[in-house]
């Protein structure tokens, strides 16, 4: 049972707790308008049977090994044109405790929002923003981690389970995660954009690597960074093209 999370100042102190649904960002959804729901609203779940990933991915977990959960949050300070730096707070936060959890583990960020260990998936997000031009009115975001899954049923995933060789306490590390999260959202709040994106970049999946892509056709090019609007700068040939989320798959 997920209780009110003591550590963050105002994220998770409100938390709606069921042990099966079918997605945490589409039960988050359905209650925004509810009058008493507050910042920093925490959707968590043992099973979450139709979880949503980018592209229209399926997000697949174990009942009750992972951590499958959404918080709403209201950034109502931040521009639609820089709603990308939602991802990079969350991305970054993920990291960041990774870094503290696995740090001889090379964490990374597969653009635009997956986060790996060792070129294998441990995490994912999704954000659905509500709008209230031009600024963003809700989100709510959607985080899966797998914590104590054993058995990946995807090839190319992995858990902190496989990684330590021990299970964690899922509590613990969800209240460590919502923290980060809190501390980077603080950051943002504060314009921190410029020193938030150059730290993405710089924890990002191929950086400055040739990597193989399709986009329409299959190619090479080297990732070198992000736009102002988050779509992914490659060098193609003597070129620098930009993709946007659906316009890219890395191979």
């Amino acid at each position: 049972m997920y209780k009110i999370l003591a550590k963050p100042l105002f994220l998770g102190k409100q938390v709606f707790y069921m042990p099966s649904c079918h997605s945490t960002n589409d039960t988050a959804i359905g209650i925004l308008d509810k009058p008493d729901i507050i910042e920093g609203c925490l959707v968590i779940t043992d099973n979450q049977t139709s979880g949503k990933g980018q592209r229209g991915n399926r997000w697949n977990s174990e009942p009750g090994k992972n951590l499958t959960f959404t918080l709403v949050i209201r950034p109502r300070f931040l521009e639609i044109r820089h709603q990308f730096m939602l991802n990079i707070i969350i991305s970054l936060a993920i990291t960041d405790l990774l870094h503290e959890l696995i740090p001889q583990e090379n964490v990374k960020v597969k653009w635009p929002n997956d986060v790996y260990v060792n070129d294998q998936k441990i995490a994912g997000i999704l954000i659905e923003n509500t709008l209230n031009p031009p600024f963003i009115e809700n989100s709510v975001v959607g985080i899966g981690l797998n914590v104590n899954q054993m058995n990946m049923e995807v090839g190319n995933a992995i858990s902190l389970a496989n990684l330590l060789n021990k299970e964690s306490d899922l509590i613990e590390i969800l209240e460590r995660l919502v923290l980060a999260i809190e501390t980077r959202y603080l950051e943002l709040k504060a314009t921190k954009r410029y020193e938030l994106k150059e730290e993405y970049v710089s924890r990002l999946l191929g950086l400055n690597q040739t990597r193989s892509f399709y986009a329409e056709h299959p190619f090479k090019g080297i990732i070198i960074g992000i736009s102002e609007t988050g779509k992914l700068q490659v060098n193609v040939g003597h070129n620098t093209e930009e993709f946007d989320i659906k316009e890219i798959q890395f191979l």
